[in-house]
């Protein structure tokens, strides 16, 4: 990544984040017995990028406003547009300090290949999770001393959770 701070109220973060994962499973289905392979590399292979910036502006001493673009590029769930804005008003006072703060933002989560591809748990069928959160807080902080009141509000669209599927004969999955 690249941080920038244009002046003392304007600063920049740009990057990228990547990677890819492979997972390969070999099992005996019996002592003695030779190991089949059950997934391989090729199977079970995939890659991720992400680009992203990220930018502050301090309008003064006491507001100060963040804001950040991500573009996720997933081999198999293709591409997503996340973002964050993030604002917060701080006043000085002689018995402390006083911020009210507000963000709001999206997320993508992708499924582990763990959870995809396990032979007893994992579910080939998963879809990526989506997440958007607002939050909203109150902080006092003195020498020593913070105090903050805050709340959230996050929904999740195709969560990916660990669940009973058969109750009769105790099977698990992961599933959305």
């Amino acid at each position: 990544f690249i941080s920038t701070n244009w002046n003392d109220r304007l600063g920049t973060v740009i990057g990228t984040q990547g990677g890819w994962s492979s997972m390969d499973l070999a099992q005996a289905f019996g002592p003695n017995l030779p190991l089949n392979t059950t997934l391989n590399y090729t199977n079970s292979r995939v890659y991720f990028i992400d680009p992203y910036v990220n930018t502050q502006w301090k309008f003064n001493n006491n507001l100060q406003i963040d804001a950040g673009l991500r573009w996720h590029h997933h081999q198999t769930y293709g591409n997503q547009l996340v973002y964050q804005f993030r604002g917060s008003r701080i006043w000085k006072r002689p018995q402390g300090q006083w911020q009210i703060f507000a963000k709001h933002g999206t997320a993508f989560i992708a499924p582990s290949l763990y959870q995809q591809f396990d032979p007893i748990y994992g579910n080939s069928g998963l879809l990526p999770e989506f997440n958007r959160t607002n939050e909203l807080g109150l902080e006092w902080r003195s020498t020593g001393k913070k105090i903050s009141i805050q709340y959230f509000d996050r929904l999740q669209e195709q969560a990916v959770s660990f669940q009973l599927i058969d109750p009769e004969q105790f099977i698990y999955q992961y599933a959305n």
